[in-house]
């Protein structure tokens, strides 16, 4: 990585989060973790951070953990919070969008449960959200990724 940029990671304090911070600064990266415990503040807080470090070049969020501190195990929970989060952050986007946007699931979203038919409608509608955010981010020359670590059997 040659030039330096601002990378906001929400939910950096263990796991995938904590790895890329580490990664991400062992590179010369400016990087601003962040563990979010309600989403409801997600836009301020992202203000906050962009107003002290400068513009965000690329958003992390790997949150969706520390939203559901709780260890709730309904599939549609971890869900939501994946989709409340990001329309959270929404009117920073549109006033100052990052370059990208990358997201990663909720981990119970990649354990395929037996007997949770219920689950694969809850993919669904978590892929038919992405793919809307993603038409309407591309407008705003912001680019939304979705990684999903490992296998995922639906």
């Amino acid at each position: 990585m040659k030039k330096s940029k601002v990378w906001l990671i929400l939910g950096a304090s263990t796991g995938l989060g904590d790895s890329a911070a580490r990664y991400l600064k062992a590179n010369q990266q400016k990087v601003i973790a962040i563990d979010i415990d309600d989403d409801g503040s997600i836009a301020e807080d992202v203000y906050r951070v962009a107003d002290h470090y400068g513009p965000l070049d690329f958003i992390i969020n790997n949150s969706n953990y520390h939203l559901l501190s709780k260890a709730v195990l309904d599939i549609n929970d971890h869900i939501e919070s994946t989709m409340s989060l990001l329309r959270g952050l929404k009117p920073y986007i549109r006033r100052q969008p990052p370059g990208s946007i990358i997201n990663l699931p909720p981990q119970l979203c990649l354990i395929n449960m037996p007997g949770e038919e219920a689950a694969a409608k809850s993919l669904q509608n978590l892929d038919t959200f992405l793919t809307g955010l993603k038409a309407e981010l591309r407008s705003l020359d912001c680019g939304l990724h979705f990684l999903e670590p490992g296998e995922r059997l639906v």
